[in-house]
């Protein structure tokens, strides 16, 4: 596999002058230039033992170098070049047809986004500035996973214990800035050493009657963020920091009259710490109206989502000399019409290794081989248990200059 991108990018931010000549701020002005190279071949395995056992290896040899130019008042040039290996190993036994038992560890790769690199400084905020860091390394995560499946005619129950860990974990840190902004604060994205989150997930999927389902998931974590003897820039605004949190969500259909369908979804994130505070607790609904068109080839979908407007993103830092709350918020009741046809045969059966088409358990929601994202994830479980150690969506997307922080009460 080879991968290549490239990225360009430059601004031209104009001082207000009250009338007179325009001019640009040559302070703000920057252009930067970005390449990712990946080189990457793979190899995978799987096989069956008996009728009970069955498992899956796979290896991927990775190479990714990273190059970016930035340009104000100087230039810096700077790089990165990693060579790793993504070893996935997945063990499943099934003594009856009713129980399954699976282990699986994974090691994959989070490459920062362009708008966590992009170091444009963002003065929207009088206190503040934001900026993306273009020496951000990648993250490193090593997912640990042991599960039992326990399957009925109707029912379908799944209980996980799961470890993971983090190397150069991505979080935003705050601190006082220095020269032309001694008087802001700065923010912006960095690696930190490690996280570590660990916990118990349950998961049951229920037939209740012949028109009504529902998925019920609960989660319950302790999160660990360490800091690293390599930080010392900024250390002092940001000690190791541990917590409990935990997550739940409900998602429930209801079948209707002339192939319409009603599925309503529920969802809770308690609080949670971060690296220098920690995110309030958020709740939120979705509901979506579907119908089944031209024998089942054809779907049309009307959604809307956080129908009641509860989804917010509140974090309060605690640092040296201040406190700070940060309340964010976004467009997020959302409605979307959505048609989709399907062409050709649609069920291809299951190629993971593990399970029938009740999924057998984590065998559906198992990741492939060194890849980055699994194959397949009902109600995104595992993506709600990889924001264990982020501050929220919201923060998710606005690590680079985009995102906005407030301002700070001090102590």
């Amino acid at each position: 596999k080879f991968q290549y991108f490239e990225f360009n990018s430059q601004n031209t931010p104009i001082i207000d002058s009250n009338g007179k000549p325009t001019a640009v701020d040559s302070v703000l002005r920057i252009q930067y230039h970005y390449t990712q190279q990946i080189n990457a071949g793979y190899v995978n395995w799987s096989d069956e033992l008996g009728s009970k056992w069955s498992y899956q290896l796979g290896l991927r040899l990775e190479e990714a170098i990273y190059k970016g130019t930035y340009t104000n008042r100087y230039t810096a040039e700077l790089s990165n070049y990693f060579v790793n290996l993504f070893p996935t190993a997945y063990l499943a036994y099934k003594p009856s047809a009713q129980h399954s038992f699976y282990v699986n560890y994974t090691r994959r790769t989070n490459r920062p986004s362009f708008q966590q690199l992009i170091p444009y400084l963002d003065l929207s905020n009088p206190g503040v500035v934001n900026s993306g860091n273009p020496a951000l390394k990648p993250e490193f995560i090593n997912n640990t996973e042991f599960s039992y499946n326990f399957n009925t005619k109707k029912n379908n129950y799944i209980a996980s214990a799961y470890y993971q860990y983090t190397e150069n974990l991505v979080e935003r840190i705050t601190r006082p800035g220095t020269g032309a902004f001694a008087d802001r604060l700065y923010v912006s994205p960095e690696n930190i050493a490690s996280g570590v989150t660990y916990g118990f997930e349950a998961t049951a999927t229920l037939k209740l009657t012949k028109i009504w389902e529902a998925t019920l998931n609960a989660n319950i974590f302790k999160n660990e963020l360490v800091i690293g003897n390599e930080n010392a820039d900024f250390a002092k605004y940001f000690t190791n920091n541990s917590g409990m949190g935990y997550f739940g969500k409900a998602n429930t259909t209801i079948k209707l009259p002339k192939g319409f369908s009603l599925q309503l979804t529920g969802n809770y994130e308690s609080k949670k710490v971060t690296a220098q505070g920690s995110s309030r607790y958020t709740a939120w609904a979705d509901a979506a109206l579907k119908k089944q068109m031209f024998k089942n080839k054809a779907t049309l979908t009307i959604n809307c989502q956080d129908v009641i407007k509860t989804h917010r993103f509140i974090n309060d830092y605690d640092l040296t000399t201040y406190t700070q709350t940060i309340n964010r918020v976004k467009e997020t009741r959302i409605g979307n019409i959505t048609f989709s046809y399907r062409f050709g045969k649609t069920d291809f059966g299951n190629q993971n290794g593990g399970g029938g088409k009740r999924g057998g358990g984590r065998g559906s929601k198992h990741a492939a081989p060194g890849t980055d994202k699994p194959k397949q994830d009902p109600n995104n479980i595992g993506e709600d248990r990889g924001k264990n150690l982020r501050e929220g969506d919201d923060d998710a997307g606005n690590q680079g200059g985009g995102g906005n922080q407030g301002g700070g009460k001090g102590k």
